[in-house]
């Protein structure tokens, strides 16, 4: 009831919008702070202890709380003239209040600076971001095993197949989601590989008409998306990464784990850490697997 009363207070009683308003000025909270330090401050010493602040607007900001009745000041005949201004008994109770938000906002930084970042990012198409904003709105996270990631990957993999049949495909699921029994991100990875005379161009033209997006080329290499919206995740979520015939580790990586339990659980363990290390940074988080994969990787040729 108390809240609803301050409230309408704030909607109804002009004055106490224009009041409240006053301190939407940074500034203002930032002198009220300093000038609590002690009974009175130097003008030169506000500006010291502001170091951001120009003569300007501190002078403008002094003007506006003086007015307010939160200020005062005092002015001594001396050479060169001195003049100090300091908190009034009104001024003072601001205090604790400014603290107690400066408090919840040190709090909560990291989180409204994550939600201005992800609301910045909606407004751009996903091409048109840079590496930072799109880690920040597609975070690392990962999910204990879902069995509808396998029906979802035969979908995939049967409208794959009819979009590229002029190239005679191999598709195939890997990644994490075609391991039972590990935790994942909820990101079905799958592998598309096509003979030496295919021409990656067409076939780039053809997922992106299909509704992917090409996110990178290196090489004989190519890496699909699909799931990706400015507003976050889809329901699903696919990666496609398209190969010549024969490049297929993540065939073998995905065989060698499946076929034995302790290496998935270390490989598990091993997610889990990164994921919380590298949440916002996907490279680092595959680039600190690469150990594990290459041990992996002689341990299914040996």
């Amino acid at each position: 009831m108390r809240k609803k009363e301050h409230l309408n207070s704030i909607i109804e009683i002009c004055p106490v919008r224009n009041v409240v308003a006053r301190f939407g000025n940074k500034w203002a909270l930032l002198v009220i702070l300093v000038l609590s330090e002690a009974e009175s401050t130097r003008y030169n010493d506000l500006l010291r202890k502001i170091p951001d602040i120009s003569s300007r607007v501190l002078a403008s900001t002094l003007k506006n709380l003086l007015a307010d009745g939160l200020v005062f000041r005092n002015s001594y005949q001396e050479v060169p003239p001195r003049v100090e201004y300091g908190l009034t008994d009104t001024g003072r109770t601001l205090v604790p209040i400014i603290l107690q938000l400066t408090d919840w906002a040190q709090k909560n930084m990291k989180t409204i600076i994550e939600h201005r970042r992800a609301a910045q990012a909606m407004s751009k198409p996903l091409q048109e971001m840079t590496l930072e904003e799109l880690w920040e709105l597609f975070p690392i996270t990962l999910e204990p095993h879902r069995p509808e990631w396998a029906e979802w990957a035969r979908e995939e993999i049967d409208a794959l197949s009819e979009v590229l049949r002029a190239y005679a495909p191999t598709v195939t699921h890997v990644g994490s989601t075609a391991i039972e029994g590990i935790k994942a991100k909820p990101i079905v990875d799958i592998l598309v590989e096509v003979g030496q005379s295919a021409d990656f161009e067409d076939i780039r033209v053809a997922l992106e008409q299909s509704g992917y997006i090409c996110m990178a080329v290196a090489g004989e290499r190519m890496s699909f998306n699909k799931g990706y919206t400015p507003q976050g995740y889809a329901e699903r979520v696919f990666h496609v990464h398209l190969r010549r015939a024969g490049d297929n580790d993540e065939i073998a990586f995905r065989d060698y784990l499946r076929a034995h339990p302790e290496a998935a659980s270390r490989y598990e363990r091993l997610k889990k850490d990164l994921a919380e290390r590298y949440r916002n940074n996907r490279d680092a988080y595959t680039e600190a697997k690469t150990d594990f994969v290459a041990e992996i990787l002689r341990a299914a040729r040996s």
